[in-house]
This record gives C-alpha cells, structure tokens and sequence, in this order.
C-alpha cells in the first residue's frame, strides 16, 4: 500500500527508493521541493504521489545515506539509488564482540540512535526503528492492546520456523518479548546485524538477524528525568452500512420476511468501537560517584483499546549499578529487569462457529433493525436465528483476562 499525496487533475509521479545493493529502503521520506507535502515509501520502497503538474523536484531522505534530489516526469516510473553517507562510516558501532568504527565493519551493520528513533507515543522499542533500517521490515501482528509488533531482517527465514532475531541487551541475550521488559526511552541505540556476522558471532541463535540494544548509563552527578506522551486512536476506512429504511428496503425487494424487521435502528460497530488512547510515562533516576553509578527507572504503558473492554496495562522497573573497584582494575555491573503485565482483550473469539466467532465481523453483519435491549432491560436476541448473537452483550459478558510478571536480572 502506498502512502499519496493527492489532488484534483492529478498527473500521477511513481518511484522506488533502493540502497546502494539495489535493496529497498522502506520509510524514506519523499518531500516535493519547497513544500511541506512529504510522505514515506513503502515495505518494498515504493511511493506514489499525484499533484496537478507534470514535472516536480523532490527531496529524498534516508538516515545514514546522502540526501538525494531528482526530477519526476509525470507518467514515468524512476529507481532512486541512494549512497552511503561518509560521515556516518565514522560512527562507532556494537557489534556483539566489542565496538568499532563503522567503515571497519566487514558486515551489514545498520545503526540507529536515540536522536534518530522514531517520536510520538511509543510502546516498543522496535517502533522506534520502524522505517530507520534498510532491510528491516517491522509489522504491527495484532489490533490488542499490547500487541507487540513483528520484525524480519531480509525477510530471512530458517528450517525451525523461527523467524525473529536474537536480541541482546547489554551483553544479556533474549527473544523479541525481552524488548517489552526495559523502558522504549532508556535505550541509547540499537545496532542491527543482518548478515552472517551474527551467525559467526551468536550461532545458530542469529540465523534471522541480531538486534545489540546498548541501555543508556549514568551521567556525573544525580539527575531526574521524566518523560511522558499520549495519543488518539481512531477506526479509519470504515465500512459503510446500510442504514435501517436501506435495509427494509433491500428487505423487501428480496422477500425477506417482515418479521425479521423489529424496528430499530442500530449501529451496531458504533457500540463495539470507541476512540482508543495510549499514556506512556518514564521516571528515571541517576547518579555516580568516584566508584558507584546507578540508573534506575519505571515506566507505565496505559493503552485503552478502540474495541469496547479492551485495554492493557504494562509497569516496567529497570535498575543498573556499577561498582569499580582495585584502582578501577576491576568492575562489577549489576542489571534488573521487571515487568508486570495486565491484560483485558475483548474476545475476538468467542467458541462459537466459524461465521460467528469474530466480533467485529458480526457487528458488520447484525442487522440494523434489531435492537440492542428488549423492553424488560436484557440483550436483545432473535430468536428466529439459528445461533442468535448480541455482539454488544458478547463483549460486556464474555472477559478474557491475563497478567504476567517477568524478572530478569544479569551480573
């Protein structure tokens, strides 16, 4: 799917933005010159823009490549080649076994920094690469709150089936879920690693790609920081239904007997769905002396789903201490990690048969002219219906609750 700029007698502007193997670059940004109007490529670097002229200039952008500058000809599709910018080679990189300069690295290494990480109401830390990477495809899995999203380095695939990367943080090994159990806005960079480098490093374990997540370390002196956003969401693209008169009236030319018609007019996915929120909030505390750092933190991750009782809860503790000791000859690092989650999904399954088991879809499909109560105050059913279904009652009757604590800890 590709992102659009649109106007009225629109000529239409087609490309691909591709690194320097000819590999897509998903989440370039494409801005048409001496304008704000911007939008990104896709997974497969595509993008597409329709204005009302037949030539413009556009601005390419990519992090950790040179800005590009090309003229679009309505009509004709072009390859945009970005090239690396040389003065990144000079940054230095983790790459499992040490740090480096980034023009030594042998490997495909792609490094991401706080200043570089994606803004807004963060719940992941991969969020914060979303786009940042070439190569590094990152979907959201699921609309539950607290979904976490998925990633693929290459789109590589092994014979177990497994095809997330290994995540390391500090030098601690772990699967994709350890990136929910530290705070999105204690992480200082991210280093991926997307060819047979992790393997010689990590094994079998980085067959699908490494991610190295280096955590930010205390500063000189004590220092409190706080940081907190929130964000809308909204159902957008909705179908639309027939109202209820639309509905008697398709009804009645097919000879849909009036008895199924009781009158009301209903809109049913209006009562399943709602606006969801999300609050991200991180404490943080630090402090060092000659021989004793600290950094600890807490965050609390609040997310309202957009389908009616649907939310999840996530508190998140991390703390880090170093003692140096012997003339700061030797050091002793000390990491916990803890997380409890509390989860409240409205059941997108509920056990019933195939054509009545999502929620959604049956709120699509309920007929507009039931009501949601009957006069005595209960949920409405017709009882004509071979597996009658009050989706409003569905979802306020029928809960699915969990919670999970984790703790994880390394020295």
């Amino acid at each position: 799917m590709f992102s659009t700029i649109a106007f009225s007698q629109q000529s239409a502007f087609n490309g691909k933005v591709v690194d320097e193997n000819n590999e897509p670059l998903a989440g370039a940004t494409i801005q048409v010159k001496g304008t704000n109007q911007r939008i990104t490529t896709s997974s497969k670097g595509e993008f597409q823009l329709a204005l009302n002229q037949n030539a413009l200039t556009i601005v390419v952008n990519y992090m950790g490549y040179d800005v590009a500058e090309r003229t679009l000809t309505a009509g004709k599709a072009v390859v945009i080649q970005l090239r690396p910018d040389a003065k990144s080679l000079s940054d230095v990189v983790v790459v499992g076994y040490g740090t480096t300069k980034k023009s030594d690295v042998t490997g495909a290494v792609a490094s991401i920094g706080s200043k570089d990480f994606n803004q807004g109401a963060i719940t992941s830390p991969l969020q914060q690469i979303a786009g940042k990477a070439a190569g590094v495809v990152i979907t959201q899995t699921g609309s539950e709150p607290g979904s976490a999203p998925n990633i693929k380095i290459r789109g590589i695939t092994s014979i177990q089936g497994n095809n997330n990367p290994l995540v390391v943080i500090d030098g601690v090994q772990g699967d994709v879920s350890f990136l929910n159990q530290i705070p999105p806005t204690e992480i200082q960079s991210i280093e991926v690693l997307k060819d047979a480098s992790a393997t010689a490093i990590y094994g079998s374990r980085g067959a699908s790609g490494v991610l190295i997540v280096t955590m930010k370390k205390s500063r000189s002196g004590t220092s409190i920081e706080y940081n907190a956003n929130s964000s809308v969401d909204i159902v957008t693209r909705q179908l639309k239904m027939l109202s209820a008169a639309e509905w008697s009236q398709q009804a009645a030319a097919r000879s849909i007997p009036a008895s199924s018609n009781f009158g009301a007019d209903t809109d049913w996915f209006g009562l399943l769905t709602r606006n969801g929120t999300t609050q991200n909030h991180t404490l943080t505390l630090g402090g060092s002396s000659d021989n004793f750092s600290y950094r600890a933190s807490l965050g609390m991750v609040l997310q309202n789903g957009i389908v009616i009782n649907s939310d999840n809860q996530r508190f998140i503790g991390r703390i880090e201490a170093t003692q140096k000791a012997l003339d700061n000859k030797l050091s002793i690092t000390m990491t916990l990690n803890g997380t409890n989650t509390q989860n409240n999904g409205s059941p997108g399954s509920i056990g019933r048969a195939a054509f009545t088991s999502n929620l959604i879809s049956n709120a699509y499909i309920s007929r507009p002219t039931d009501p949601v109560y009957r006069p005595d105050g209960s949920y409405f059913t017709d009882p004509n219906l071979f597996q009658p279904l009050n989706v409003l009652a569905a979802a306020n009757s029928i809960v699915s609750e969990s919670e999970s604590n984790r703790l994880l800890g390394s020295m």
